[in-house]
């Protein structure tokens, strides 16, 4: 296992490479933006009937953390709806056009992912908000508190969630066993953490950047798995 980065600026490594390729896919899939955050919004209600289960009541009126929300921060807008949500992450996340924080996270997380997160917002940025503002039936989408900074850092407030919330992060996280501490430090008695993981194992668990663009024929099935193909993969993000 190679030895962990700093997440001071970003899980993944922000190259040219990476975001011309993400960027060149979200050009291509702008007439295909309702399709997507449709499907996006189906995982996200699956997820909200497990917590419930746990929770034995529903997800409304609690204070919830998100812990990597990803600029786009759907999850959390959706459960914005009805809760009170804080979101924390190792980037700077500009909520649409917020020239501070775009300086700010040139500053904190450097010129790669300021360009990617700029070139987002341009090209699919407020048409991806539309489309999920409509399929949540949101007048508007709240902006959540958003907070700078690692789990496995520190705990962001001692006992302050009724529920935190993670989806595709902890397999990225330096230290998951102190990471995971700092969640239940954050929660209260009684609280709930729901946790989604991409799981190594998945045919692109290995996170190459053309497996998850329209360039996946090029990496070979399992080929991280699998010691006759693992030279042809080539990962875009630390994973642990």
């Amino acid at each position: 296992m190679s030895h962990a980065p700093s997440f001071k600026n970003s899980y993944a490594d922000f190259g040219f490479y990476r975001s011309y390729r993400q960027l060149r896919e979200a050009v291509g899939r702008r007439d295909a933006v309702l399709e997507d955050m449709r499907a996006l919004l189906e995982q996200v209600k699956i997820a909200e009937r497990r917590m419930e289960s746990v929770a034995g009541q529903p997800i409304k009126q609690m204070d919830i953390l998100e812990i990597g929300p990803g600029q786009g921060m759907e999850r959390a807008t959706y459960f914005g709806r009805n809760n009170k949500i804080t979101s924390l992450d190792t980037d700077i996340i500009p909520f649409g056009f917020e020239p501070a924080n775009y300086v700010r996270m040139l500053k904190a997380n450097g010129f790669g992912r300021f360009a990617k997160t700029l070139g987002r917002e341009v090209v699919i940025g407020r048409r991806n908000r539309a489309a999920w503002k409509t399929l949540i039936t949101a007048d508007t989408l709240d902006r959540p508190q958003r907070l700078f900074g690692d789990i496995c850092d520190a705990v962001p407030a001692q006992n302050a969630f009724d529920c935190v919330m993670s989806w595709s992060v902890f397999e990225h996280v330096a230290d998951p066993e102190q990471a995971l501490d700092h969640v239940l430090a954050a929660l209260r008695p009684g609280g709930i953490f729901y946790i989604s993981l991409h799981l190594y194992t998945c045919n692109n668990g290995h996170h190459d950047i053309r497996s998850f663009t329209s360039e996946k024929e090029e990496v070979p099935l399992w080929g991280h798995l699998r010691p006759s193909t693992q030279h042809l993969i080539k990962p875009s993000a630390y994973l642990n």
